[in-house]
């Protein structure tokens, strides 16, 4: 089997974002975050085609957009999806919440110890 060179690449980012207490607290931010007065939120169209490609692969659609894996989960969080098995061809446009607001967030989240 071969790997592509991407995939010997690979960083999941920092821990946290992957622990209960982070996903959590980011529950507990999850309106400011959708709220379109904060502009925290970017939409992306996506092309019918590749919505059909990532069907049942939300994590694949969001590593062929090149988000980091560590706002992964964030992300499908904000786009009403409780798995990533749940993308299908009907989702065409993705919201993408702001990157160095999700650094900030985490940032929050370690300084409460």
């Amino acid at each position: 089997m071969t790997m592509s060179i991407d995939n010997l690449n690979y960083d999941p980012g920092d821990d946290i974002y992957y622990t209960s207490g982070f996903h959590d607290f980011f529950m507990s931010y999850y309106l400011y975050f959708m709220d379109p007065i904060n502009n925290l939120i970017s939409v992306t169209t996506i092309e019918p085609g590749i919505a059909l490609k990532y069907t049942g692969d939300f994590i694949g659609l969001l590593n062929y957009l090149k988000l980091p894996p560590q706002y992964h989960w964030c992300t499908m969080v904000v786009n009403g999806l409780k798995s990533p098995t749940e993308m299908n061809v009907s989702l065409t446009q993705i919201f993408l919440p702001d990157t160095n607001e999700l650094e900030v967030l985490k940032n929050l989240y370690e300084s409460q110890g």
